[in-house]
């Protein structure tokens, strides 16, 4: 990819984390820590604070947080370890979801 399809693509990316619709935005109110204010700033820019709900691991925080500091995020350096850390500690990942057995026979067929 050229780098001026790189550039476009990250400016839209970016443009389009700011044209959210303000019904969409609900209140999410983050939980106390070192790290909350600037989770609260920098990651609300763009979107809402409610998409950390999800959770995650911690490496995926790490690339998550890295992302968008590819994407223009304004992250200073020294702030990076501070939001994986508290993004971590209060959304970790949640558990998977047990998987549903089904008695009997399978019968799988798999082509290209």
């Amino acid at each position: 990819m050229s780098i001026n399809k790189r550039c476009a693509f990250a400016a839209a990316a970016v443009l389009s984390c700011s044209v959210v619709p303000a019904h969409s935005q609900t209140q999410f109110n983050l939980p106390e820590g070192q790290g909350k204010a600037l989770v609260s700033g920098l990651c609300n820019a763009c979107h809402s604070a409610s998409r950390v709900e999800e959770g995650l691991s911690q490496a995926y925080w790490h690339t998550t947080v890295r992302m968008m500091m590819n994407f223009g995020a304004p992250i200073k350096p020294d702030d990076y370890f501070t939001i994986v850390d508290y993004l971590s500690k209060n959304f970790p990942e949640k558990p998977k979801p047990l998987a549903n057995e089904i008695a009997g026979p399978a019968k799988i067929a798999i082509r290209e």
